[in-house]
């Protein structure tokens, strides 16, 4: 059985991989906001497998390292570099997810409301699978660490064109640095203060 579902999951990756090739990848910066967008629906993510000698392996790897070198590869074709002070930055990223309805979505009037946004997407893939699969990829490309993002807002639409939209803003953060001083004190008030005393004594 385990070998079974290795098979159908290594088979399912293997036709997607082969679709990638085809897609078209579009990327822009501007005012510190990188977009990506693609043709194609992004993958669900797949979690790693062990093979009958269980040895760990990655399903969607052959597809990850693909997409990335697309990305990469618009990036250099539009003249996108990611500088160091962008790729260590807090972020916000915002991801829209779309597809057709599958022909078991329902009937030919619930299809077209699909389509209409009437009636929305709440059958599987899960959104948070989206969102695995974009951040595995995009962890070395977009930025340094997923722990640099501060804010995820995540999409999944029918839509009469499949696509993926990435937008990944790159947030200006101030250099503070050096001891406390009046101004400081005066901003943080005393409840900030009291914290900040109990934080460096270990006592929270």
């Amino acid at each position: 059985m385990i070998e079974l579902v290795k098979n159908n999951t290594t088979n399912v990756m293997n036709k997607h991989f082969e679709r990638l090739k085809d897609a078209n990848i579009k990327t822009t910066l501007e005012d510190n906001k990188l977009t990506i967008m693609m043709d194609q629906e992004i993958v669900k993510y797949h979690r790693n497998r062990s093979t009958r000698f269980n040895v760990m392996y990655d399903p969607m790897s052959k597809y990850k390292r693909l997409l990335e070198n697309k990305i990469n590869d618009s990036f250099k074709n539009n003249n996108i570099i990611i500088n160091e002070e962008l790729l260590y930055s807090p972020i916000k990223v915002t991801g829209y997810f779309n597809n057709l309805p599958s022909k078991s979505s329902g009937s030919n009037r619930q299809i077209g409301y699909m389509l209409k946004n009437v009636l929305y997407r709440t059958k599987t893939p899960d959104i948070d699978n989206f969102q695995k699969t974009a951040f595995d990829i995009l962890n070395k490309i977009a930025w340094n660490d997923d722990a640099q993002i501060i804010e995820v807002h995540m999409y999944k639409n029918y839509n009469i064109n499949e696509s993926t939209k990435l937008v990944i803003e790159y947030i200006e953060e101030e250099n503070i640095t050096g001891r406390i001083n009046a101004e400081d004190i005066e901003y943080f008030g005393k409840r900030i203060l009291e914290k900040i005393k109990m934080i460096k004594n270990g006592m929270v």
